[in-house]
């Protein structure tokens, strides 16, 4: 009989004998072991016997001949999906500031989480959420999307009050008339009658003379000048 596909078959020998994983035969009548053919990179045979290599799934890649598996991409990486039969390592990309991958062999962007709202990373490549920290915004200032490293100022029409990552508030109905400045350090208010015909330049000198001790206070705008 002939020997089969995916087997050699020695002089004498009583039965086929597979050719072993990482190798293939995909021809008849083969009469010795060399004679199997190795994979090449970018693809495998994980089973002895084999006609036929596999290409390496996406997140995944072989960079050798010869191989019965391929190698899935790190923690804190992935691989894009288009990426089939990779034979390189640098197939595999970091995943960006904000965001982690806490499993091997990542085979879309997706693959990488964004950090939970109100929390940053500081470098590439996360491998838990972990590496996702919090760090309270000043009032003022708000998270404006997830995995946000910095704070980002109130928009006009909006406050915020508090340190933290809340996000900020639409000013209250009908106090659009009044400017408030609000000291921390003992928390009190102060409030500033604000002339008709004020000039912006005047008001902001007005606002500097209140701010003698800029560390401690923090401004909350509810109100603008007259139209």
């Amino acid at each position: 009989m002939i020997c089969p596909k995916g087997y050699f078959c020695k002089a004498a020998c009583s039965s086929p004998e597979p050719c072993s994983p990482g190798f293939y035969s995909d021809s008849t009548g083969r009469s010795a072991e060399y004679e199997c053919l190795l994979c090449k990179p970018g693809n495998y045979s994980a089973r002895a016997g084999m006609t036929s290599c596999d290409q390496c799934l996406a997140g995944t890649y072989a960079n050798g001949n010869g191989l019965a598996e391929c190698t899935a991409c790190p923690r804190g990486s992935y691989m894009d999906s288009d990426k089939i039969g990779s034979s390189k390592a640098t197939d595999c990309r970091i995943c960006p500031i904000n965001f982690y991958n806490p499993t091997l062999g990542g085979n879309s962007s997706t693959a990488c989480q964004k950090c939970p709202q109100g929390t940053y990373s500081t470098a590439s490549g996360g491998t838990s959420q972990n590496v996702c920290r919090t760090g309270p915004c000043k009032p003022g200032f708000e998270t404006n999307r997830n995995g946000n490293a910095s704070c980002t100022p109130c928009v006009a029409g909006k406050f915020q009050t508090r340190f933290g990552f809340d996000p900020c508030s639409p000013c209250p109905a009908n106090t659009y008339r009044q400017l408030l400045l609000v000291k921390q350090h003992p928390v009190k208010a102060v409030r500033i009658a604000l002339p008709r015909a004020l000039h912006q330049e005047a008001l902001l000198q007005r606002l500097v003379a209140y701010l003698v001790h800029p560390e401690q206070l923090h401004l909350m705008v509810i109100a603008a000048l007259h139209a």
